[in-house]
Formats: structure tokens, C-alpha cells, sequence
């Protein structure tokens, strides 16, 4: 695993409520990373409410003992 694909879900609630959710799925390489990032954005209105998502590809940098 060598890259991280961060995804934050921002749903908005008609009263102006707002939540962020956060999820990390591991990928063994930066290339699948960004083509999953690309399917994932993505924003929508259902009955007033919001939602919106962000993902970003972020590079895991460590050391192997």
C-alpha cells in the first residue's frame, strides 16, 4: 500500500446543518488512486439537502524496518 484515497462527505441539511464524513481506502499504487479519485467527485441536491464529496490521492511515506 502506497497511497491513501481520502474521500470527505460534506452533507448539507435544509436547516444549514452541515457534516463531514471521512474515509481512507488503501491503494497499491498512485495510478488506480487517481482513477478512483476521478469516479468519486461528485455533488447532488435531493429535496433540499446538499451533498458534496472531495477525494484526494495522499502518498504514504515510511519507513520498513
Amino acid at each position: 500500500m502506497t497511497h491513501i484515497l481520502l474521500i470527505i462527505l460534506t452533507v448539507s441539511i435544509a436547516d444549514h446543518q452541515t457534516k463531514d464524513f471521512e474515509f481512507e481506502i488503501p491503494y497499491s499504487n498512485r495510478g488506480e488512486c487517481i482513477e478512483a479519485s476521478k469516479e468519486i467527485d461528485f455533488s447532488s441536491i435531493i429535496t433540499g439537502n446538499i451533498i458534496n464529496t472531495k477525494s484526494e490521492c495522499i502518498a504514504l511515506n515510511y519507513k520498513e524496518i
